[in-house]
C-alpha cells in the first residue's frame, strides 16, 4: 500500500508575472538603457534558438522580447515584487513602444499546487499593474 503524500512532498503553486514589450521592431539594449532594468529575459526577432520539443532543430525568434519577470509561491506577492522594480521606470518606455506600435504587456501565469486553483489580487494592485501596460495576458499551467 502506498503511503499519502506529506504535505512537504506537494509541488507548491508558482506564480510569475512578467512586464514586456513585444514586438518586430524590439532591440533589447535600447530597452534595458531606456529603464535601467537588466531584463530577465530579451531576444531580437530572428534570433537562432534550439526548441525544447526538439532540441536538435534551429528554429527563429519570430519577434523580440524584452521582458522582466518575477516569481512567487503567491500571485499577488509575484506582482508586488515586479511592481517593486519597473513602476517609475517603464513609463518613457511604454510612451516609446507606443509611438513604435509595440505591444506593452502584462502577463500572469500561474502553476496551481495540484494542478488546479485560482488566485486573486487587490485591486490596487491590479490597477497598478494596468497602468503598466496596454494589456494583460493571463496563462494557466
Amino acid at each position: 500500500m502506498s503511503e499519502s503524500p506529506r504535505p512537504d512532498d506537494r509541488v507548491k503553486s508558482v506564480a510569475h508575472v512578467g512586464f514586456s514589450i513585444v514586438g518586430d521592431e524590439v532591440d533589447p539594449g535600447e530597452w534595458t538603457a531606456a529603464t535601467g532594468i537588466a531584463p530577465t529575459a530579451a531576444w531580437k526577432k530572428g534570433e537562432e534558438y534550439r526548441g525544447k520539443p526538439f532540441p536538435d532543430r534551429l528554429m527563429y525568434k519570430r519577434w523580440g522580447v524584452w521582458r522582466v519577470e518575477r516569481e512567487a509561491e503567491h500571485m499577488e506577492l509575484a506582482a508586488r515584487a515586479l511592481l517593486a522594480v519597473v513602476e517609475g521606470k517603464v513609463e518613457r518606455a511604454k510612451e516609446l513602444a507606443e509611438s513604435r506600435r509595440l505591444r506593452v504587456v502584462v502577463s500572469l501565469w500561474w502553476e496551481p499546487e495540484g494542478g488546479q486553483g485560482g488566485f486573486d489580487f487587490d485591486a490596487v494592485t491590479m490597477r497598478r499593474l494596468s497602468a503598466l501596460c496596454h494589456e494583460i495576458a493571463f496563462y494557466f499551467a
